[in-house]
């Protein structure tokens, strides 16, 4: 059987080889944001309705990573992680040359399971037994550029390609890395037998997983056409997060699960596991305002919106660099938790948004964001993982990235959802503060007098200007309640984020406590009638 160290040192081709399973996958999950218009035109589809096909990747893509726990228990290494690429890159084919929508959902559902089933099964390659520590904290910043950084590259890949309406060449691109890179695994992974060939299926938890992840992943896309107090909204949502909960309780149960629960129900994988879903939540959440701002108040292209957001990439690779540095040592959770308090930061500095924000204060948002990310999600998703021994690594990564996945990419759509009813509602409010008679409505019938008066100054008749003059301030009202309806959802944002901070620090306070606590405790030493302190 060929070993490892027979192969020579095989540190650096395992990390090529994992960067190019997780990238792809989670560039796609974030860039489809600015995309979706270009997509619908290109299929014939309205964008509401397109709006299933990342909402159909990033479901199968939760769902892969428990598939993949029990796979890679049962089927070889050198055999599975081939295959996962093929399906990857069968996917991306199939996306890349559809010619209707449901042809694309169908290729983003075997996209995202593919990638789904690479993300467990790449990501224990970085972390091998026998690693250095000094390689152990490269693979640390390694796993912030594969889980993350590939995140913050979506928007600004996302925004040139749309510019482009090279959608398609995305996708082929994706189908053509996926086949690469099978030689790479093939030359790369040894030969050895699964860990448990003879394993039996965990059907419950697999067959709870799918339910719970398709029933909210499409009760929240039912949000496009009907209000939280649809049946076809609630009900789902409702039944899926019970499905989900009770993959949790199956699992605690088991002498022998597929996905170690009762091994993660520990301070530091509880902590891990707050900084990964509810920090993942965050960002992903205002990740997908801040395009929505842009776009729509501000009036920028998919391109120029994307651009604005490059800091974010740069400040993922500098939190790689943080995260290697501090991997191991007690900084860890710290760095993590200052992290976590400049996603907060962050969300409240969106709730100050105006129509009037200068780019500056957007490009140091999207850093200030983009690191305050960098530092908590992938270090919460390894202080989880790493809390398990080593043949476990997997395992536990699946469910922690199944709830960090779904909480995720689960918290844009009610996000958005969220500012479109407040926008309404302080339209509404704007239009009543201009109601004849009033203040405002002489601020207003001044502006549209100036208005009037500039359009037919350039030629404009007069009756098609006071139209054009009603229109635009009509633009400028509807944006103005749209950067309050922000400034209300991002202020949410800032309430959970807090609470996620609360809960790590009491966690921390209190592991610290219990350890000086056994620490006192081991250092008196009884002995014959009287204590001895060692």
């Amino acid at each position: 059987m060929t070993t490892p160290s027979s192969r020579g040192d095989t540190y650096w081709p395992n990390v090529l080889l994992a960067l190019l399973a997780t990238c792809p996958g989670l560039i796609n999950a974030t860039a489809l944001t600015l995309v979706s218009p270009t997509i619908a035109a290109g299929v014939g589809a309205s964008t509401t309705a397109v709006s299933w096909v990342p909402l159909a990747g990033n479901a199968a893509l939760a769902v892969g990573g428990p598939v993949a726990a029990d796979l890679s228990q049962r089927v070889p290494p050198r055999r599975l992680f081939p295959a996962c690429l093929a399906l990857f890159a069968v996917g991306s084919l199939v996306v890349a040359s559809a010619p209707v929508l449901w042809l694309l959902i169908a290729g983003r559902l075997l996209q995202g399971f593919g990638s789904g089933l690479l993300l467990v099964i790449a990501i224990p390659l970085l972390f091998a037994p026998g690693l250095s520590p000094a390689r152990l904290r490269l693979s640390s910043g390694f796993v912030v550029i594969g889980l993350f950084g590939a995140a913050t590259a979506g928007p600004v890949l996302g925004g040139l390609v749309a510019q482009a309406e090279a959608w398609r060449w995305l996708f082929a691109a994706n189908a053509a890395l996926g086949v690469l890179a099978i030689p790479l695994a093939l030359r790369v992974l040894p030969r050895r037998p699964a860990p448990a060939p003879h394993r039996r299926v965990d059907a419950p938890a697999l067959l709870l997983t799918a339910l719970g992840v398709g029933l909210t992943f499409f009760g929240v896309g039912e949000l496009g056409w009907h209000d939280w107090d649809a049946v076809a909204v609630s009900l789902p949502v409702a039944l899926g997060v019970l499905a989900l909960i009770a993959v949790v309780v199956v699992e605690a149960l088991q002498e022998d699960p597929l996905m170690p629960v009762r091994l993660l129900a520990r301070p530091a994988p509880i902590v891990g596991a707050i900084l990964a879903i509810v920090a993942g939540a965050a960002f992903t959440g205002t990740l997908s305002i801040l395009p929505l701002y842009l776009a729509r108040v501000r009036g920028l292209s998919a391109q120029d919106t994307g651009l604005l957001l490059w800091p974010a990439v740069l400040a993922a690779v500098v939190a790689a660099v943080v995260v290697g540095v501090v991997s191991g040592s007690r900084l860890r959770p710290l760095v993590a938790l200052g992290g976590f308090v400049l996603l907060a930061l962050g969300a409240w500095a969106l709730t100050g948004l105006t129509a009037t924000t200068g780019d500056g204060q957007i490009l140091l948002l999207s850093a200030v964001l983009g690191f305050g990310a960098g530092v908590t999600i992938a270090p919460g998703i390894i202080l989880a993982a790493l809390s398990v021994p080593g043949p476990l690594i997997g395992r536990a990564l699946a469910l922690i990235n199944l709830f960090r996945l779904v909480g995720a990419y689960l918290a844009a759509p009610p996000l958005i959802h969220a500012i479109g009813t407040h926008t309404t509602i302080h339209a509404a409010d704007l239009a009543a503060q201009v109601q004849a008679g009033s203040p405002a409505s002489l601020a207003v019938t001044a502006q549209i007098t100036r208005l009037v008066q500039f359009y037919t100054a350039h030629g404009v008749p007069p009756t098609l200007a006071r139209a054009q003059a009603s229109a635009t301030l009509g633009q400028a009202l509807y944006r103005q309640a749209l950067v309050l309806g922000i400034s209300d959802v991002c202020g949410v944002v800032v309430i959970l984020t807090v609470l996620g901070i609360i809960a790590v620090a009491l966690i921390l306070a209190s592991a610290a406590l219990w350890a000086r606590r056994a620490a006192r405790h081991d250092a008196v030493v009884p002995t014959t009638g009287h204590a001895r302190v060692a």
